[in-house]
């Protein structure tokens, strides 16, 4: 009798994992430790692609946005430095830039 209840209690952490504890934890249910876990695992991997797809749908929109501004910025760059180093004179400096800012507006 305590041979057996000794047994029952050295092997019950591994019947448990194997869900044999529990009577409603037979096959096709969702009974023990990996019934459990999946319960909980689960949901957090739900939210976690959730987030992801948020994050890949957000990070393709910001680039959209930022592409169109990029050129433009850079072509006001580009005439402020020719100004600067004397190329053109300030009429055609304010000639480019109202030019520049009628193609932004248009857009």
């Amino acid at each position: 009798m305590i041979r057996t209840l000794m047994t029952t209690l050295a092997l019950s952490p591994s019947l448990a994992l194997a869900g044999w504890m529990h009577p409603a934890s037979g096959y096709g249910h969702m009974g023990g430790v990996a019934g459990w876990g999946m319960m909980l695992i689960m949901p957090i991997l739900w939210i976690g692609l959730l987030f992801l797809l948020i994050w890949a749908i957000r990070s393709v929109f910001e680039r959209r946005s930022t592409s169109d501004e990029k050129p433009k910025q850079q072509a006001r760059d580009l005439v402020r430095e020719r100004y600067a180093r004397g190329e053109i004179s300030a009429e055609e400096l304010h000639e480019r830039l109202d030019i520049l800012d009628r193609s932004q507006a248009s857009d």
